[in-house]
Order: C-alpha cells, then sequence, then structure tokens
C-alpha cells in the first residue's frame, strides 16, 4: 500500500490539543489525525465505509497503525 506524506506544521496550542485528544483516544497523534481526518469524510459523503473496512482488514495483516508509537508533538507527518 502506498501512503502519501504530508507535513503539517503545528503552533504550539494545536499540538497540545492533537496530543491530548490522541491520549485521550489511546493513539499516537499521526493515527489521531488518520482518524479525524476520515471522520470529516465520512461525515461529508466523500469516504464510503466498504472502502475504508476493506483497507483495515489489509493493515491487521501488517504493521497496525494503532501501535505506531512514533511521536513527533511539534511536526506531524501524515
Amino acid at each position: 500500500m502506498h501512503m502519501g506524506r504530508i507535513t503539517v506544521p503545528l503552533d504550539n496550542w494545536e499540538a497540545t490539543v492533537l496530543r491530548q485528544i490522541a491520549e485521550s483516544d489511546c493513539r499516537p497523534p499521526q493515527n489521531q489525525i488518520r482518524f479525524l481526518l476520515r471522520e470529516e469524510g465520512r461525515r461529508r459523503g466523500l469516504i464510503d465505509d466498504s472502502v475504508i473496512g476493506l483497507k483495515n482488514q489489509a493493515a491487521q495483516g501488517g504493521q497496525n497503525p494503532e501501535n505506531d508509537q512514533t511521536k513527533d508533538h511539534q511536526q506531524v507527518l501524515v
């Protein structure tokens, strides 16, 4: 699977909010951003849940992104 990367520079307060939300949801910040993006895509009708389900099943065969412990709270790579 090819994953694109986007660098998102965050202000300190944005990084703090992201870290707090991610910790509350028990996710690394990178995965929290992916989760939020997917949820907003669903809300706007841009994402079909069946496509996400297929990608999640494929990801379970490899490294689980939910266990990614990479943490860079000032600049998040997605």
